[in-house]
């Protein structure tokens, strides 16, 4: 599973790699400035309702680089996350 971060454009996540209490992501900056980026993955099943939800912290990546980020499960699971149809971000109050 890859695709883009909706509200962050020049963004976007792939090599999605599922672990029982935690994911591995690489987040892709596409851009030509440094961006802070953190939050919360939400993994949706085909009727929207959500499955699981991973917290990534925040870090810095670097303009046109990949930064591969170690993300924790705050509900759910891997192979409940393994399930998603759909990925969608909560970056909380910005």
């Amino acid at each position: 599973m890859d695709s883009r971060i909706e509200e962050l454009p020049g963004l976007r996540f792939e090599n999605l790699i599922y672990n029982p209490r935690n994911i591995l992501v690489d987040i892709v900056n596409m851009t030509d400035r440094n961006v802070l980026f953190g939050g919360t993955m939400v993994f949706l099943d085909r009727y929207g309702h959500p499955l699981a939800s991973a917290r990534l912290l925040p870090k810095k990546v670097e303009r046109n680089a990949v930064k591969r980020y170690t993300g924790y499960f705050i509900e759910g699971s891997g192979e409940m996350a393994r399930r998603a149809v759909r990925v969608t971000w909560d970056f909380g109050a910005r």
